[in-house]
């Protein structure tokens, strides 16, 4: 997106120009404002009377260029909002002005005129390093709007936005140092840091020594990743992981460990969800989300590191943990566990043998508990995806994904109670 700006001290002839165009259909009007109409003669007369007579140049004409590659992007509609973006960014929002899209080049451009002098101050407009600040207007809009890249900084400019925007999403940090530790994770070859009272990017080759000068965060306000859009951002991530890490603070505290599903359930309360993530030995860590950021306890603070938190909770032992996994594994595979009564007991058959042996090993009463469990949830799993689906969403989030999490919870529960159960019988039978 190229910008070419002339001044004059008549609009008749600019006018004129342009109207010709659409005469001989090599152009049309796509917006006219504070005008009768788009006549030359009676549209420089109007501008002539609203324009102060002090003001040498009162002209203001825009040529808008854009790549020929992104003709099948630009129709009237998009073009017309881009002209009036780029208008309302150099300072003539509420000018009178008419937007004229021309077709006599390869590549697609609208015309723009209107008067330097302010219609309400009758003050002229700022002018003051226009070209410069015209350049900066176009090559944020590049961006924001995807179309080609005028020039070769633009497409290190791209590359910075893309990579600062992937590392603030993924590490949600909250000052320069930690918004530097997630560019370096990710292998950004992109760093930040504070300069003067202002902020500065630059890039960066895989050993970390810089190899391009400093752009200036301004030039990125566009994508709200200057200097104080990312203070307020940073502010705000910090806001959310205390929010967190006091909800999880205020869940765990008691004088005696908490079950796994009052936690969760607790914690849902304040929008807060639980990824437990274990393996062959049990339980090995858990995972805060919160809108839409993973945290792990020691991303909130070293106290609630998985060590420490786990030793305020009632977990399930390894076997405990598989059997929940599996009984989570087949809900999701659709299969509804199968029952059969024969030889005087129910037997339980799945597509899983290890899981049918575990439930078949088990008491009746307990295999046929978390059996019912399992088809119940599965049966509102399935009914609740076909109302997404006729919906039009098709998500497999959602509400059938938090059905899947509280089967879980509901699991991790009912074998809780059962192991406490069990404990009291073998107390019992030793004291018989």
């Amino acid at each position: 997106m190229i910008a070419k700006i002339t001044a004059g001290n008549k609009f008749y002839g600019v006018l004129a120009y342009n109207q010709k165009k659409v005469a001989v259909g090599q152009a049309k009007v796509l917006y006219q404002s504070g005008l009768v109409n788009t006549n030359p003669t009676t549209a420089a007369q109007t501008l002539e009377a609203l324009s102060n007579s002090r003001v040498k140049n009162p002209v203001f004409h825009a040529s808008l260029s854009f790549a020929e590659a992104d003709r099948e992007k630009l129709d009237d509609k998009k073009m017309l909002l881009l002209a009036k973006e780029y208008m309302e960014q150099m300072g003539y929002k509420d000018q009178p002005m008419i937007i004229y899209r021309h077709y006599d080049t390869k590549h697609p451009h609208v015309h723009v005129v209107t008067s330097r002098v302010n219609v309400n101050t009758q003050l002229k407009i700022k002018a003051q390093m226009e070209g410069r600040r015209s350049k900066v207007i176009t090559d944020q809009m590049e961006i924001k709007h995807g179309l080609t890249i005028s020039d070769k900084k633009q497409l290190e400019v791209k590359d910075v936005v893309k990579n600062i925007k992937q590392a603030m999403e993924a590490g949600r940090p909250e000052n320069v140092a930690f918004l530097n530790k997630a560019l370096t994770k990710a292998d950004a070859p992109v760093r930040a840091e504070l300069a003067g009272k202002g902020l500065v990017f630059y890039k960066v080759a895989p050993d970390g020594k810089r190899t391009s000068k400093s752009f200036k965060s301004s030039l990125f306000k566009a994508y709200e990743l200057d200097y104080k859009s990312m203070q307020k951002t940073f502010a705000q991530n910090k806001e959310n992981r205390i929010y967190v890490r006091n909800a999880v603070r205020e869940t765990l505290q008691g004088a005696t460990p908490i079950s796994m599903k009052n936690f969760t359930e607790k914690l849902r309360a304040k929008k807060i969800e639980t990824d437990f993530r274990g393996g062959t030995k049990g339980l090995l860590g858990v995972h805060y989300i919160y809108k839409g950021h993973r945290y792990k306890g020691s991303d909130l603070e070293r106290a609630l590191s998985w060590n420490n938190t786990k030793k305020r909770l009632e977990l399930p032992d390894a076997t405990d943990y598989t059997l929940r996994e599996q009984l989570k594994a087949s809900m999701k595979s659709g299969e509804p566990i199968r029952m059969k009564y024969r030889n005087g007991r129910i037997h339980f058959s799945s597509n899983d043998p290890d899981l049918d042996e575990k439930l078949n090993s088990m008491h009746s009463d307990d295999a046929l508990e978390l059996t019912e469990k399992h088809n119940d949830y599965q049966r509102d799993s399935k009914e609740q995806l076909k109302m997404e689906n006729k919906a039009g969403t098709k998500t497999l989030g959602g509400a059938a994904t938090f059905i899947s999490s509280a089967f879980g919870s509901e699991v991790d529960e009912y074998l809780r109670k059962r192991k406490k159960r069990l404990a009291e019988d073998r107390k019992l039978q030793r004291r018989i």
